[in-house]
């Protein structure tokens, strides 16, 4: 009889964004913390690639990122945008979906091309082979009274949008609450 593989799920935080994640969030909860503005891109995907590696190799069930955002951007160490979207084929297949925890991250800003949230999540989609999902509005996160100061991020303020790679389904925004 096979032995089931373990679900990993990695949170990668910014500690810009008060407060942390509860210890109870998810069985097989593992986390990298970004507490450096410079910190690259590189690096952290540098840090999930280890993640994987020190798990068997086999992909995340779930990769968070928990972060501010605006539109097209996700505030963890210099930042995630469509500048650099293309490090995630370094974990291409790794991961079942990407989650951003942020305000607004899919959102489109006006008339600025680099801050279409919508095609970053696609090109992110793309290039990890993994479903995306990012909120169009700002979001409300609290922290609760507990002595880690752990962050309620389960419940999301207005529309969320999924995006799969393409192939699997269609690859562009839904609606999903």
């Amino acid at each position: 009889m096979a032995q089931a593989q373990k679900q990993i799920n990695l949170v990668v935080h910014d500690t810009r964004l008060k407060g942390w994640v509860s210890d109870d969030f998810s069985m097989g909860l593992q986390k990298i913390v970004v507490d450096n503005e410079n910190q690259s891109f590189q690096s952290i995907i540098d840090a999930i690639r280890i993640v994987i590696r020190q798990n068997g190799g086999g992909p995340l069930n779930r990769l968070s990122f928990l972060s501010h955002g605006d539109p097209g951007i996700a505030y963890v160490g210099q930042g995630i945008d469509r500048s650099n979207a293309n490090l995630f084929g370094q974990v291409k297949d790794q991961m079942k979906e990407i989650v951003f925890y942020g305000c607004a991250l899919a959102a489109q800003d006006g008339f600025l091309v680099d801050n279409n949230g919508e095609a970053l999540c696609k090109e992110i989609a793309r290039y990890s082979n993994a479903k995306v999902i990012a909120s169009h509005f700002v979001q409300d996160y609290h922290q609760r009274f507990i002595p880690n100061h752990a962050i309620e991020f389960g419940d999301w303020e207005g529309d969320i949008c999924t995006f799969y790679p393409p192939g699997h389904r269609w690859n562009s925004c839904t609606i999903t609450n």
